[in-house]
């Protein structure tokens, strides 16, 4: 693994700009990924309403899956960047992937859980 450090910044500016580039690179590609796919998963008959599904998903949760993205993430890297070891690296993205996914079926499908007792 290289470390990337752009001399003559400090330490903080490296971290910021690492944790820029992820966030800028990474989650346009996180976000679609999880919005379109889950969508696209849902059951349908033709291949059409698969896409057409994942569209809806992706343009129905788009703002605020952003929102948690530009929350959660930059919190995380820069964690990861300025306290986990490299070599742990993988083992605490997974995880924090996994807790993210959580995060995003509960804004997908959150409302799905609102039921009225009466």
């Amino acid at each position: 693994m290289v470390k990337v450090a752009l001399p003559g910044y400090s330490n903080a500016t490296n971290i910021v700009l690492r944790v820029f580039v992820h966030q800028a690179c990474m989650m346009p590609y996180i976000q679609f990924t999880l919005l379109f796919g889950s969508g696209a998963l849902e059951p349908a008959n033709t291949l059409c309403d698969h896409f057409r599904h994942g569209g809806e998903r992706l343009s129905s949760t788009w703002v605020r899956g952003c929102s948690a993205s530009l929350l959660y993430w930059p919190v995380v890297n820069a964690v990861m960047y300025s306290l986990v070891k490299p070599k742990l690296f993988n083992l605490y993205i997974d995880t924090a992937s996994m807790v993210f996914a959580s995060i995003m079926s509960h804004i997908m499908h959150g409302d799905a859980c609102e039921t009225v007792v009466p």
